[in-house]
């Protein structure tokens, strides 16, 4: 007599390895997104500070002005420069707003839609919901 498994013990342990691997799949995507958000709020953290020091070595410039923002990397030249590598995790830009060169706010969007910005009046970083319009921008 030969000692093997059947057919049906083989499929059973293909089975329970399946809903295995299954689990872990979506474990780690919701670990790859709290990552992608520390990274982003990281980078945040650093670009306040990037502005703090341009304000520290030229104290009689106000902050660039920019009402709608400009994405950081791209078109925000004035602190940042060209440099393209300023991009979170997703590639999307960071955003810098300025009213009145006064303050600055620099926001970049997390992995649950929210937002997250550094906040120079107050200075707070802060988790909120995306302000939407009436068209939904």
């Amino acid at each position: 007599m030969h000692k093997a498994f059947t057919l049906i013990e083989l499929l059973v342990v293909i089975a329970i390895i399946g809903i295995l691997a299954g689990f872990i799949i979506v474990y780690m995507s919701g670990a790859s997104d709290a990552a992608n958000d520390t990274r982003r709020k990281a980078d945040i953290n650093q670009l306040a500070k990037a502005v703090m020091i341009w304000k520290t070595n030229n104290p009689d410039t106000l902050f660039p002005v920019d009402i709608d923002g400009c994405n950081i990397g791209d078109d925000c030249t004035d602190i940042f420069g060209s440099a393209s590598v300023l991009r979170d995790p997703n590639g999307s830009y960071y955003t810098y707003t300025s009213a009145d060169g006064t303050d600055f706010t620099i926001t970049s969007g997390l992995s649950n839609d929210n937002d997250y910005s550094f906040d120079s009046t107050t200075g707070r970083y802060i988790e909120s919901a995306p302000i939407t319009t009436i068209n939904g921008t």
